[in-house]
């Protein structure tokens, strides 16, 4: 508890200086620290880092990819493994990297994408989460999950594993491509809860659900990716796997996507991954996240995503258009990519959506959807024209959904009426 509150008290100074020109803050640390010197090194050090381009000095986005480049594979272009040759390398992730390969054994042919541990992250934690997800793949049989083929080791040792290789884009790209409405989006988008359901069925937390995770085909086929550092609820369900050990201080997560209770290094449910399904969502439809993180340092970013409470969809999008004359051209362009005028769009994102969203993206884990299958049932009662749980079960409500649904037959049924009570007004006055 003592190490936490010096990191803490360390953090705020940093976070303080940091607002402050280089001039000032030599004074600022001196009047802050006063005799404490550990303390004033701790921040003089930090501070002198921050002014270093490092690793780490990229946006949110793009932290854990480059944190481990450091540790890029070597060139394993035509490399066999197994009864599978490597053609070229796909991309760099956490724990390792990814390659197209071809099976070569004159059974049948077939591409897949073939994973292997990174060379420099061969740590007894880091091996054991490579074998979690690898057992994590070998558990989930769904449609709209990538399958595990095989695996093995290296001659140098190292662990590798073959998945079907997904020929798509990633969820949001293949959406701003093709064009495609809000309610084609929204039903695309209820493929991927549906994914994350059945693994939380299976007590997988995904821990990690963002677009470049999300990838889908031509043919509009949604498979979920990377399972690297997924969480089990029951490691009884996995007793033949040593379960990795998190280090405090050492939370893996994708900033922009990251639950309050990730980035406060919390127990991780499968609330956080309806949270991140919710972040997702708000940018599959508005085009851009619930919250600017850029150039923000990691104390900002926890008390924005931890305290900043996040406005409804249409009122933010019609914030960030009004800012400054130049967003006009932007948002019409994020308008046209969903094939609805600036005005429609507004319109579109009203009602349903925002509260749909805002639950989902709750501060408070206990107030979000109590699962992403009961954030896909919303979807789709919204899509139908249903009454949604978020909003209040009030006859004025269920009555105006009746209406919206009915439209023709509401229409016939009123016209009748008036024209009943026209015919009886006249046999009221011709009896006269």
């Amino acid at each position: 508890m003592e190490q936490q509150a010096e990191w803490k008290q360390i953090k705020d100074l940093f976070s303080e200086a940091l607002k402050l020109d280089e001039a000032e803050r030599p004074s600022f640390i001196q009047q802050s620290c006063g005799d404490h010197k550990w303390l004033k090194e701790e921040v003089e050090s930090l501070l002198a880092s921050h002014s270093r381009a490092g690793p780490v000095d990229h946006p949110p986005e793009a932290v854990s990819l480059s944190i481990f480049t450091c540790f890029d594979s070597p060139r394993r272009e035509g490399e066999r493994l197994g009864c599978y040759k490597i053609i070229r390398k796909l991309g760099q992730g956490g724990m390792g990297s990814v390659f197209l390969a071809e099976r070569v054994d004159s059974q049948f042919d077939q591409l897949v994408a073939l994973k292997v541990l990174s060379p420099g992250l061969t740590s007894k934690n880091q091996e054991d989460c490579f074998k979690l997800e690898r057992q994590i793949l070998a558990t989930l049989n769904h449609p709209n999950i990538a399958k595990l083929l095989d695996g093995g080791l290296t001659q140098g040792g190292q662990l590798w594993f073959v998945m079907e290789y997904v020929d798509g884009m990633p969820l949001h790209t293949f959406c701003d491509t093709y064009r495609l409405s809000i309610t084609e989006r929204l039903r695309l988008f209820q493929k991927v809860c549906n994914a994350v359901h059945y693994a939380h069925c299976k007590l997988v937390v995904h821990r990690d659900l963002k677009p470049s995770n999300i990838l889908v085909t031509e043919d509009k086929t949604v498979k979920l990716l990377d399972f690297g550092i997924a969480k089990i609820l029951n490691p009884l369900t996995f007793s033949s796997c040593r379960l990795p050990v998190t280090q405090p201080g050492l939370f893996p997560l994708t900033p922009s996507y990251a639950s309050p209770e990730q980035i406060r290094g919390e127990m991780v449910s499968t609330s956080s991954d309806v949270y991140q399904l919710g972040v997702m969502l708000y940018e599959l439809l508005t085009g851009f996240l619930p919250y600017n993180l850029s150039d923000c340092t990691p104390a900002q970013m926890e008390r924005i995503i931890c305290e900043q409470k996040p406005v409804r969809l249409s009122t933010a999008f019609s914030q960030r258009v009004s800012r400054t004359s130049d967003r006009e051209p932007f948002a019409t362009h994020i308008a046209e990519k969903r094939r609805l005028s600036l005005l429609q769009l507004k319109y579109r994102l009203q009602g349903d959506l925002d509260k749909i969203i805002l639950k989902a993206i709750q501060k408070d884990a206990d107030r979000r959807y109590d699962s992403a299958e009961q954030l896909s049932t919303d979807i789709r009662q919204h899509l139908n024209d249903l009454p949604v749980t978020v909003h209040s079960d009030s006859k004025l409500f269920r009555t105006r959904k009746y209406i919206n649904r009915h439209q023709l037959g509401v229409a016939a049924t009123l016209v009748f009426v008036l024209l009943l009570i026209g015919y009886a007004e006249y046999e009221s006055r011709a009896a006269e």
